[in-house]
């Protein structure tokens, strides 16, 4: 898990470690040149407004030691960060799940076991990117947020995917 306190200055070994300035510390302790191995930078980034600027304020940076501005919630979740209400930032669920609900941000009835164990979501239409708004680890849309070529997890999201399908194969074929 990085840890904010260590800096590439003082490890440059650590693979997460967060950035220092390259005018500041061009060089590591133990002689490393952070130029070179890009573990510095020559400006910190400026992150954009986003969720957590205004409604989830609060809520703390998930990627505080790598990413930069560019990984921000919208990047992961969908949506619309400079929306002005809930209900135009957020991704809704699909319309069928909606129609003649009791409370309104809930499904109706039928479909509430679906948005429970959300089987079946890619089914209906608007459903992936709600998927992707509540889940953006679930491997049905997982290439689209933490698995994007050459994204920080794409292998990672390729050998689970991977391993999934082979195990699915099995259990179908009474293998396992």
């Amino acid at each position: 898990i990085p840890d904010e306190t260590v800096s590439c200055f003082d490890v440059p070994s650590v693979p997460h470690c967060v950035p220092t300035l390259c005018d500041v510390q061009p060089l590591a302790k133990d002689g490393t040149d952070l130029v070179v191995s890009n573990q510095c930078v020559s400006v910190q980034p400026v992150p954009e407004r986003g969720c957590t600027d205004g409604c989830h304020q609060g809520i703390e940076n998930i990627h505080p030691w790598f990413g930069g501005p560019e990984l921000t919630c919208v990047a992961c979740h969908g949506g619309d960060d400079s929306a002005s209400s809930r209900e135009a930032a957020h991704v809704s669920m699909p319309d069928e799940w909606q129609l003649n609900a009791p409370v309104p941000g809930r499904p109706n009835y039928r479909y509430y076991w679906n948005y429970l164990t959300l089987s079946g979501v890619e089914n209906f239409s608007g459903g992936l990117e709600w998927l992707r708004f509540r889940n953006p680890s679930d491997l049905r849309v997982a290439d689209q947020t933490c698995g994007r070529s050459l994204g920080c997890h794409f292998e990672r999201v390729e050998n689970v995917s991977a391993q999934f399908v082979l195990i699915v194969g099995r259990r179908a074929a009474g293998a396992v």
